[in-house]
This record gives C-alpha cells, structure tokens and sequence, in this order.
C-alpha cells in the first residue's frame, strides 16, 4: 500500500502532467489555411464568437463557422506577414504578448484608456485592427486599392438610402466619410476573393476533438 507522503508526488506529477497535456492540446495544429497553421486555440475562440448563430447547438456547425471565421482572419495575417505588419509569428506567441500586456497593464492600477485586462479575443482583435489600419494605408499609396471620383458617387447614392438621406448631406461635405467608406468596401471585397480563393487543410478528426 502506497502512504500518503509516496503517493503525494505521484499526485502532484499526474496534475502536472495534465496541466502540460492541456496545454499541448490547446496550442495543437488541426490544420493550415493559405499555408498558416491554425491552432485548437484558436478554433475554440472562433466557436465562442459563433455559438450564438447557433442556437441549437449543433457543435458540427459552430466548427464550420469557426473555419469560416478563421479564414477571412487568415488571409489578412497573411496580407499583414507579406507586409511585415504582423509581429507573431504563431499564436502562442500572440497569446504570450497578451499576458505580458495584462501583467502590465494590471501592475501599472488604474488604467485609463481601455479594459485593465484583455480577453484572448479582445486582444487579437485589437492587434488585428490596428496592423490592418496600417495594410489598408499601404494599399492606397500603392494602389493596391484605388477611389475613383464614380466610386464616391456610387458610395454616395448607397448611403443616401441610410442617415445621409437628408439634404444637408452633401457628397462635398461628407466626402471624408464616404472615401473612407469606399476604402472599407474595397478592403472587405478584396478579403472576399481571397477567402473563396484560399486553401483550407482542416483535419477534420482534430477539428471535431475542439469542444467549447
């Protein structure tokens, strides 16, 4: 019969060995998109951003709109890496950022722009954003995306159906806004092509393991 002190370090080496296990589990490969790995992780955070669409829970279809997701994400870190804007290059190293960042931010007490910690999603989002504020001024000074003055006149008369019906809205006053709303359309066609274009490699076994 094993006594209590013996089987101690048995205890504490099994805890350990689950902790890892978990771990490994998490930060798992169950495929690639355009060539970029796509992590358990990762697939986990997508089905919690798509349950809601699924109010039967059919676990089968929140995978499939986490690898929906995942895509149009993949394609523009894709973009952000060609342009030496994206900074990880995996997501344990995203989510390493992250830790530092709330260690930080929770050391430093009270915080005054923001959450005094980040969420996994919030903080990806966050650095997905801003890296692509700076791929979208890349594309206009290279032409990778363009304006035409039709393109703000179409944009225009696409807008005067919402809050800019009114008279007081004019394409000369407005035209900030409607430029900007151009550049988003452009941007959000782009992303479009390149997510039916992209090549997905989804190990399916792998992908129906990852549980909410």
């Amino acid at each position: 019969m094993i006594n209590k002190l013996t089987s101690l370090p048995l205890v504490l080496f099994s805890m350990l060995w689950a902790t890892v296990s978990m771990g490994q589990k998490a930060g798992q490969t169950v495929g690639y998109i355009d060539g970029l790995p796509v992590t358990a992780t990762e697939v986990k955070r997508e089905m919690m951003n798509a349950r809601w669409q699924q109010a039967d829970g059919n676990t089968e279809a929140v995978h499939q709109l986490a690898v929906a997701a995942l895509v149009r994400l993949k394609v523009q870190e894709k973009l952000l890496l060609g342009e030496n804007l994206w900074p990880f290059k995996t997501y344990a190293a995203l989510l390493g950022e992250l830790q530092k960042t709330n260690a930080a931010r929770k050391a430093k007490g009270a915080v005054y722009v923001g959450p005094q910690t980040y969420t996994e999603d919030d903080f990806y989002q966050y650095c997905l954003n801003n890296a692509v504020i700076v791929l979208k001024e890349k594309m206009l000074e290279n032409k990778r995306i363009a304006v035409s003055h039709a393109d703000l006149e179409a944009q225009f008369l696409e807008m005067k159906k919402t809050v800019y019906k009114a008279e007081k809205y004019t394409l000369e006053l407005y035209e900030r806004q409607v430029y900007d709303a151009c550049v988003e359309k452009a941007y959000a066609e782009m992303i479009d092509q390149l997510s039916a274009e992209a090549v997905k490699k989804i190990d399916a076994a792998k992908l129906a393991k990852v549980q909410l």
